[in-house]
């Protein structure tokens, strides 16, 4: 369990410039129950003022910190269908015929004591507690045939001719359905009837959630939304109705970011704005496991929660990208982008494929993707050059038309890796990096120039402020040429790295600052200096990444911004040649990894950048940044319990609650 710790808790963590920042597309994680050890079926979720998570499940309380999963037995092992929690000390649940209080011991550990026991349990022969709802100075505990409320002291009966559905709480009020019947207000012990509200007789409310300032949407299984404005009842957004009831609309939550969320029992979870528009779609034939939502719940980072009838699901919202993850393996491993005459193109190790840039809005946006026939195989680089789109292919160069057809193009003969333009003694020349060597094209001319002293697979290459043409091995070292005038050999050259004994790591990495190269291996930064003509190191860029480790490439998106990879994280920073600044960051958490030896960014534009994944792609907008200090939502570390034993063995715990100073004897080991 110890990489959920780092990637679900512990993320310290769009798109198209059309579309809403509210439609940002989640990664979603599927946790199985070979993860949390307990059973397929989850009921209801709740989180406590530290971060621990709880799930009612089928054969327990499941306990939760990030690190550890605890499955904590109610007596009989009954089923937890309702989870509450009022702190880290007290959870509520409510089982078959059964509701009660876990408080925490001295220990951590949650003890169970029942609270239904203080009852007739005739009153509530095999009822489940579906619903626990925690007021101001109560809590309720809701059956299909009663509801009770506890004072902290003793549980009372709250008196009604009839059963009830399902208990919600709005805003700071708690509505009840009448079974198949009227809505009702429950204040302390009383229930008054919402006048109106007779429209749902021999309908099943399930879901009623705060609209609006003042008002409620509510939402049938079968029957539709309406909105309640406090006087009347009106259906809501016949479309969203009309599709939530076909699925079977089950549960539902207003998340922080005003965007609902809605789980059915067929069809999975809808993701709805405030106008009913569906946003997003998340089901089995994209992201979810099982399609059937018992419950769900935004924990205090904003991230999402469901409860599902097989497993649980972690809808994880990563700020300023969309996530575009590939389930089904149709595109294979994405090695870069490009955006062109309105559709997105994308590079796989399968071949290039397309779509519309306004298609990335809708729910299933990569079942729309579809591959350009004549690119089969491994892609490496799409470029736009002067308004043609290039691919670099396992096959040579090849440029795709405007109606998708494909043309191979320059006498190249061998795998091209990447293509640069760059203007060189007057002319504007196309370099490309391919298996054999570097290879130069003049498009004026289509002639094709080979220097021929370096026959070597060359992966990058660029040209600094002075002229120098450096070339980035596929898999070791660099060199640094002179190029001749007539473009067919290099007058000098010299070699960095690889197997040269000159101190430089093995494989290096290259990208440029302001006309000058810089050289990445081995986690540190050098530089070319030109006046003593040697390499030197990057005290700027290795300070201010001193903190962080495995970086594997640098991509320039504009001026002095940067990309910077590592193999689980993303790093955007500034560097001008004298000061370097991380600005954002970005841990691709669980399921999420970049494509070993081939890290990459795409830019897109200027607002837009492509993060290829091994599984898909994420793109980030930094016209949709929204910057916040999560150090203020996230709880802060704490010491759950402390154990000490002395030199005979002599076991004792200490009680954190109650002790400002803890004497401890000597000699003792802590745990």
């Amino acid at each position: 369990m110890n990489n959920l710790m780092k990637y679900i808790f512990l993320l310290f963590l769009t798109f198209l410039p059309f579309i809403s920042i509210s439609a940002n597309k989640p990664h979603v994680i599927n946790l199985s129950k070979n993860m949390y050890r307990a059973d397929n079926k989850n009921w209801s979720i709740a989180q406590d003022e530290k971060g621990i998570m709880y799930f009612g499940n089928d054969i327990g309380l499941l306990e939760f910190d990030g690190v550890e999963w605890k499955l904590n037995r109610i007596p009989n092992s009954l089923i937890a269908r309702s989870v509450a929690v009022l702190s880290h000390q007290t959870i509520f649940t409510g089982s078959y015929e059964e509701f009660g209080r876990w408080d925490r011991d001295i220990s951590g550990k949650l003890v169970y004591n029942s609270l239904s026991d203080q009852l007739d349990k005739a009153l509530f022969k095999n009822d489940d507690f579906w619903k626990i709802w925690i007021a101001e100075d109560c809590v309720y505990f809701q059956s299909f045939s009663s509801i009770y409320m506890y004072d902290y002291k003793t549980v009372k009966h709250v008196p009604f001719n009839g059963g009830f559905l399902l208990l919600s709480k709005v805003r700071n009020e708690f509505l009840v359905q009448q079974m198949f019947g009227a809505l009702y207000r429950l204040k302390g012990t009383t229930l008054t009837k919402i006048e109106g509200s007779e429209i749902f007789t021999n309908n099943d409310v399930r879901v009623i959630l705060p609209y609006s300032t003042d008002k409620y949407l509510i939402g049938t299984s079968t029957k539709g939304m309406y909105i309640y404005d406090g006087k009347t009842f009106k259906q809501w957004n016949s479309a969203i109705s009309s599709t939530l009831s076909s699925a079977e609309l089950n549960c539902g939550i207003l998340s922080s970011k005003g965007v609902y969320f809605f789980g059915t029992i067929l069809d999975g979870i809808y993701q709805v704005d405030e106008y009913g528009n569906i946003l997003d779609h998340l089901s089995t034939i994209n992201t979810l496991q099982n399609n059937t939502v018992l419950s769900l719940y935004e924990d205090n980072i904003g991230n999402v929660w469901a409860a599902l009838d097989k497993g649980i699901s972690y809808i994880q919202h990563i700020e300023n990208m969309d996530c575009y993850i590939d389930k089904g393996g149709k595109t294979g491993a994405v090695y870069g982008g490009a955006l062109w005459n309105d559709k997105l193109f994308v590079a796989t190790n399968q071949g290039v494929f397309y779509i519309a840039a306004e298609d990335l809005r809708k729910p299933e946006a990569l079942a729309n993707m579809k591959l350009i026939n004549g690119t089969q195989g491994q892609v490496w680089t799409l470029k736009v050059v002067n308004g043609k789109l290039y691919c670099c292919h396992n096959k040579g160069l090849k440029l795709i038309n405007s109606n998708l057809s494909v043309s191979d193009v320059f006498d190249i003969h061998t795998g091209v890796y990447n293509i640069m333009q760059a203007k060189y003694k007057e002319k504007d020349l196309l370099f490309l990096s391919t298996y054999q060597s570097l290879k130069i094209v003049d498009p004026a001319t289509n002639k094709v120039y080979v220097p021929k002293q370096i026959s070597e697979p060359i992966i990058n290459a660029d040209i600094d402020h002075i002229g120098n043409i450096w070339l980035e091995h596929a898999n070791r070292g660099i060199y640094r040429c002179k190029l001749g005038d007539d473009l067919s050999g290099f007058e000098t050259f010299s070699y960095y790295g690889g197997s040269n004994k000159d101190g430089f790591p093995y494989k290096m990495k290259m990208f440029k600052v302001g006309g000058r190269v810089v050289l990445l291996g081995n986690n540190e930064f050098y530089t070319y200096d030109d006046i003593s003509n040697k390499i030197v190191s990057n005290t700027i860029l290795n300070d201010c990444f001193k903190n962080v480790k495995n970086l594997k490439q640098i991509v320039h998106i504009r001026g002095n911004l940067f990309w910077a990879l590592t193999d689980a994280s993303i790093y955007k920073f500034s560097y001008d040649g004298y000061e370097a600044s991380i600005l954002e960051s970005y841990n691709l958490g669980m399921n999420l990894s970049l494509v070993n030896a081939y890290e990459n960014v795409s830019i897109l534009n200027d607002s837009l950048s492509l993060v290829c994944l091994d599984n898909g792609f994420m793109i980030y907008n930094k016209e949709h940044v929204v910057k916040k200090d999560l150090q203020n939502k996230l709880p802060l570390p704490y010491l759950r319990m402390l154990g000490t034993t002395n030199g005979y063995g002599d076991y004792e715990y200490k009680n954190l609650a109650q002790l400002a100073k803890i004497s401890l004897s000597t000699p003792c080991n802590i745990y």
